[in-house]
């Protein structure tokens, strides 16, 4: 039996991630025996590079960081925390694992006993040996609150292979009825719920997304770097956009808990996403120096 609490917060301004709550990244208890691991509360997906339970951190050689470097420029869930949760983890056989997500969601526009509320789940499968890993998954939004709103539904696959010198990883996904991308910055037409002549969207968004990334440690140092693609359409009214982020990055392990960092990444916009079209969020070179410590 274990717990988690996580909080995420701004460490420039002391502020909470998400107001008026203590653990917004995660707060769960498990249990675990010879049968497999089960745990409830708020926490991520296994579709999610973040939490406890977060599988897809491993495929991401920037690990859901450095703002546009990691695959939450591109992709979804991939910092998403969902309350009232349900999941369970089979035991490892043969370096195979699966799991299932559940979540009744904290939609306050129904009583939270009530079957209307809007739900999200998540199954996954994942492998790994010395040498390779690799995961696929489905995840759905059951939009029963929003009941004019099509069922949001992801398909993805990712792995990764160490070569000894350097280790490659990639994925792609499939999403179909998105209405936004989690903490992705996009334009307004394409962030919010309507199309761009202002109509409801209601078919919302559907996009294929796919990366590569390669780690060649050298020493005491790390070099990373990532390729990452988003070629979307809004299924209301045709709105076609496109996204290439790529981005380059050096470590420096000055021991096993502490590490420098530098990164620099390139954000390109096309289609409804170009800077003609009002796509200055999605356009610009990012650069980030820093320090981390692990307690």
């Amino acid at each position: 039996m274990g717990f988690a609490l996580r909080n995420r917060f701004n460490p420039d301004t002391g502020a909470f991630q998400t107001q008026d709550k203590l653990f917004d990244y995660e707060s769960q208890l498990y249990v675990e025996g010879p049968y497999g691991l089960i745990g409830a509360g708020r926490m991520s997906p296994f579709s999610a590079s973040v939490g406890t339970q977060g599988w897809m951190c491993p495929f991401d050689v920037f690990e859901a960081g450095y703002q546009d470097a990691g695959l939450q420029s591109t992709q979804q869930t991939t910092w998403a925390a969902y309350d009232n949760s349900l999941y369970y983890v089979t035991p490892t056989f043969n370096g195979f694992k699966a799991g299932l997500f559940y979540s009744f969601s904290g939609d306050a526009k129904e009583n939270a006993h009530q079957s209307k509320n809007n739900r999200f789940w998540n199954a996954a499968i994942h492998y790994s040996d010395e040498k390779l890993s690799a995961m696929v998954s489905a995840e759905g939004d059951i939009r029963s609150t929003d009941s004019d709103l099509k069922d949001g539904r992801v398909f993805r696959a990712a792995a990764s292979y160490d070569f000894g010198r350097f280790k490659v990883m990639g994925g792609y996904n499939r999403a179909e009825h998105q209405y936004q991308y989690a903490y992705a910055t996009f334009n307004e037409n394409l962030y919010s719920m309507t199309t761009a002549s202002g109509e409801a969207l209601m078919k919302g968004i559907s996009s294929d997304q796919a990366w590569i990334g390669i780690r060649v440690p050298i020493n005491q140092y790390e070099v990373v770097a990532q390729y990452q693609y988003l070629d979307g359409k809004v299924k209301d009214d045709g709105t076609k956009f496109k996204r290439h982020v790529l981005a380059l990055g050096g470590y420096y392990y000055m021991s096993k808990r502490t590490l420098m960092y530098a990164d620099v990444s390139q954000s390109i916009g096309r289609g409804a996403l170009s800077w003609d079209n009002g796509g200055s969020d999605t356009n610009y070179t990012a650069f980030q120096v820093g320090m981390t410590h692990f307690f």
